[in-house]
C-alpha cells in the first residue's frame, strides 16, 4: 500500500510540473501527501502490534 502511494504521489509531481501548477495547487499536493504519509503510518503501527501479540500468544502455548 506504501509503494501506491509512493507512486501516485511522483506521478502528481510530474503532472503538476508539466501543466505549470500554481501555488495552491502545490499546497494541496504537499498536504495531502502529509496527510497520507501519517495514514499510512498509522495502520502500518497496527500491524505491528498484532504481530507482537501473536508472538505472545505463541510463547504462553510453549510454556504450559
Amino acid at each position: 500500500m506504501g509503494f501506491f502511494f509512493f507512486l501516485d504521489f511522483v506521478i502528481a509531481f510530474f503532472v503538476l510540473i508539466n501543466i505549470h501548477a500554481p501555488w495552491w495547487a502545490w499546497v494541496i499536493y504537499a498536504v495531502s501527501a502529509v496527510f497520507w504519509f501519517v495514514v499510512w503510518a498509522l495502520s502500518d503501527g497496527g500491524a505491528t502490534e498484532k504481530k507482537t501479540d501473536i508472538s505472545k500468544q505463541g510463547q504462553s502455548c510453549t510454556e504450559e
